[in-house]
């Protein structure tokens, strides 16, 4: 089975990265690019909600690089936030759908399967919490993180509210503040 009938979504996600990468760097010919920065904290909050999903998590990237120059970093980054939270429990609550499929195919990948069994049982559950907390505090999408914490019990939903505003915020902070560090 080929890799694009294998793993589609990923190869959508990493077509979705080198548009952005390429938006990042022909930043004044990305037509929105007054419609981004006029668009106050509401721009903020799309663009967090957006930062969580497959297809949109690296444009959502550039949306928030961008307001940073017209905004606050901690509201920027607080209400960036809130707006992730509320995509990651979109994703919480239908798990089962997306990356769910292309996760179990991946978890049984030979290689994995020989990863799984170096690993004891009783830290397999540590290290799939790390795996995922690591997942959603980055700018990768955020549903194969979500869809581990949903599909295998890591968390119930009370923590993953939490959880989720707590890593993404931060993840939203660090890129804006590695841009402040770049820029200046």
């Amino acid at each position: 089975m080929s890799l694009v009938k294998k793993y589609p979504r990923t190869l959508i996600a990493i077509l979705s990265f080198l548009l952005a990468l390429f938006l990042l760097t022909n930043v004044n010919s990305i037509p929105f690019h007054n419609l981004v920065l006029n668009s106050s904290y509401f721009g903020s909050f799309i663009s967090g909600f957006l930062y969580v999903f497959t297809f949109t998590a690296a444009p959502a990237t550039v949306l928030l690089i961008l307001l940073h120059s017209t905004q606050n970093l901690f509201l920027l980054g607080i209400i960036a936030g809130t707006g992730a939270l509320l995509g990651d429990l979109v994703i919480y609550k239908t798990a089962r759908v997306g990356f769910h499929n292309e996760a179990e195919r991946f978890l049984r990948e030979p290689k994995i399967r020989s990863l799984k069994k170096l690993i004891h049982p009783r830290i397999r559950r540590s290290v799939a919490i790390i795996i995922a907390f690591t997942i959603i505090s980055s700018p990768l999408p955020d549903e194969f993180g979500v869809a581990m914490i949903s599909n295998f019990g890591l968390l119930n939903s009370k923590y993953f509210i939490f959880i989720s505003f707590l890593l993404n915020t931060v993840g939203i902070f660090t890129i804006l503040l590695i841009k402040n560090a770049l820029v200046s």
